[in-house]
């Protein structure tokens, strides 16, 4: 078995959301003294006026792209902010478009990672990747489900709901199907070759929620494409 699945102080790989490309900072705050010549504006995401965030979003942090669902009118936008040289932390907020204020999706730590967001389009829900993060790098701990109308926060699947043996975890959220019955995912499959040696495997899959059957799509011989 894979120990450590995910690389250490990794940012949201996958993400589905725009505005986190492989080639912007990989962390900041905003800027508040943008034009004071301390900060540069190519250095940071995007120029924000003033001290903070606002609106009940992190004070400090980097805005990692924001996704809408039609179904409850709310936006959901992501967060990361940095807690140590090697740490940092990963989170969701939602509003309704009619308020101004966000509330952060609970259940997130500074130990408990919420990545790859994506939308169900008839359904006023989104799903999530989380992920359990130490010192050391962190593991897939399960996919989890949101409910924008009734604030409900649910596990939909983890390693031993999945209909395939052990070394089976889900590395990334592609999408959703419209009524939220499945969703299409990059998942990896860990192969033993003996003598304590293995390969590992990246496919897109897609995963039936009612009863976490699982259908290899198409194999991804580059890991993620």
């Amino acid at each position: 078995m894979i120990g450590r699945r995910l690389m250490i102080g990794g940012g949201l790989a996958g993400l589905t959301l725009a505005g986190c490309g492989p080639t912007a900072p990989p962390y900041g705050d905003p800027p508040a003294d943008i034009d004071s010549g301390e900060v540069r504006a190519d250095e940071v995401p995007f120029v924000v006026p003033g001290k903070g965030w606002g609106h009940g979003l992190p004070a400090k942090g980097r805005f990692c792209g924001l996704l809408y669902n039609e179904p409850s009118q709310c936006l959901v936008t992501a967060f990361q902010q940095r807690i140590d040289a090697v740490q940092s932390s990963e989170d969701l907020y939602y509003r309704h478009r009619s308020s101004a204020e966000y509330r952060r999706i609970p259940g997130s730590n500074n130990q408990i990672r919420y990545s790859d967001v994506v939308s169900s389009a008839n359904v006023p829900k989104i799903f999530f990747n989380v992920t359990r993060w130490n010192e050391i790098g962190g593991d897939w701990a399960s996919i989890s489900s949101f409910n924008l109308a009734t604030s409900e926060l649910r596990t939909e699947l983890t390693e031993a709901n999945l209909r395939e043996s052990t070394g089976v975890w889900v590395s990334s959220l592609v999408s959703a199907r419209d009524d939220a019955s499945s969703l299409f995912c990059t998942v990896g499959f860990e192969e033993p070759l003996g003598s304590g040696a293995s390969i590992v495997h990246y496919w897109l899959c897609e995963i039936r929620l009612a009863d976490s059957a699982l259908t290899k799509l198409s194999l991804l011989p580059d890991t993620f494409a």
